[in-house]
């Protein structure tokens, strides 16, 4: 029987990238391998377009709005030492989706399925998330929900709708602790920012 293995995609403006970012993935991971026995081949972040920062927001000041090329630059750093992939399409979610399959392929397999990957979310972004009609994200696509302080985890009603629109797996994850880091409190901290919005120089 074919091995239950998984490509873990993280969509996000990231900006700036910070550790949480990464921690998303690897919480992710880890519930997936020890509770589902599910085996996680590869992390993917997929950072917005510029256009989609170019329209203003609360909170981000237009000189904090990084373009693609830097928030690609350190996505790069904060996963330099975990080995993760970082990948870049600056089009709609659902062509990025399987723009994300034709880059990566897993070993043995011949065709990569849309089951084969899974959507990491936060609790802030499950609804979008894990309603096909609203994000775009294809059905047969596996969503991993984890808990963000201040935002609780889907209901099972909500679940059992849900549940009836997509066949992929929708995997809940408690993530009690605080939150170091939001991209958020790095905008609004002029230290974080500076640390976080520049990319290392090597």
């Amino acid at each position: 029987e074919r091995p239950v293995v998984v490509g873990l995609l993280y969509f996000g403006a990231f900006n700036p990238p910070h550790p949480n970012h990464l921690r998303m993935l690897q919480i992710g991971r880890a519930a997936l391998e020890s509770q589902h026995k599910i085996s996680v081949r590869l992390g993917m972040f997929v950072p917005s377009p510029n256009t989609y920062l170019a329209v203003p927001r609360k909170q981000t000041r237009e000189a904090q709005r990084l373009p693609l090329a830097t928030r690609e630059s350190l996505l790069h750093s904060v996963c330099a030492e975990e080995g993760w992939g970082v990948w870049t399409f600056i089009v709609n979610h659902a062509t990025t989706i399987h723009a994300a399959m034709e880059t990566f392929r897993f070993p043995r397999h011949e065709k990569v399925r849309l089951s084969d990957w899974m959507v990491v979310c936060g609790s802030d972004t499950a609804v979008q998330a894990c309603d096909p009609i609203k994000q775009g994200i294809p059905s047969e696509m596996g969503v991993v929900v984890i808990e963000r302080v201040g935002h609780p985890l889907p209901t099972s009603d909500q679940l059992e709708e849900w549940g009836r629109m997509r066949s992929g797996t929708i995997v809940l994850v408690q993530q009690p602790q605080e939150e170091v880091w939001s991209s958020t409190k790095v905008r609004e901290d002029s230290k974080l920012w500076e640390r976080f919005s520049r990319p290392t120089q090597t």
